[in-house]
């Protein structure tokens, strides 16, 4: 797996508290298995796969482990790579939420003719969801996340942590559905671009 595609599935993985964020009063915990997943995915990237600049490419476990009396480096360590590796790890989910909130916002007409059809009828696939999905806009915040690996600033962090509820009608689990497919077709998208721009030839 590409560093590229861990960020997208992180970006995908928030997209339900995302949603939660932008269409509920407050936040519940139906987003928590893939808040899980996603922490043990970023986690996994920083100290194990070794993709995080920061923390070097090493693993942590097995620097942790040692070999003989090589694990007494921990002792003198005083807990400096914990604090490292849980800070990297909470830049990339902070960064993939912020990512999920901007696609979420930027299709907001998607989300609200999605939702409004799905009160009407129990599932949306096959070429009727296709139609609505092909008008997905990719925001630039995830074209620099997902593809370029660039982490959101302070100010879209914050923004993204205070975004007003956009006040939308249909039920919860109607609007965490289109806040998927949605998400999903964008991750899509990005993923097709990020191949196209490593297909293209160095200086062009």
């Amino acid at each position: 797996m590409f560093d590229s595609e861990i960020r997208g599935q992180l970006a995908m993985l928030m997209g339900g508290r995302a949603a939660e964020q932008l269409t509920c009063s407050s936040v519940s915990t139906g987003a928590a298995d893939d808040i899980r997943r996603a922490t043990n995915l970023a986690l996994r990237s920083v100290s194990e796969f070794g993709l995080s600049a920061a923390v070097g490419p090493l693993n942590v476990g097995v620097l942790a482990a040692g070999d003989g009396d090589d694990g007494a480096w921990l002792m003198r360590d005083n807990g400096d790579m914990a604090k490292l590796v849980e800070a990297e790890v909470k830049a990339l989910l902070a960064g993939a939420l912020a990512v999920a909130v901007a696609v979420i916002t930027a299709n907001k007409g998607i989300h609200e003719g999605l939702s409004a059809l799905l009160t009407k009828q129990e599932r949306v696939e096959g070429d009727a969801l296709a139609r609505w999905l092909e008008h997905v806009q990719i925001p630039d915040l995830m074209k620099d996340y997902v593809v370029g690996g660039a982490l959101p600033s302070a100010a879209e962090l914050q923004s993204a942590a205070s975004v007003p509820s956009l006040q939308l009608t249909s039920a919860f689990q109607h609007l965490r559905e289109a806040a998927a497919e949605a998400t999903a077709a964008a991750l899509s998208a990005a993923a097709a671009a990020a191949e196209q721009q490593q297909q293209q030839p160095v200086g062009s």
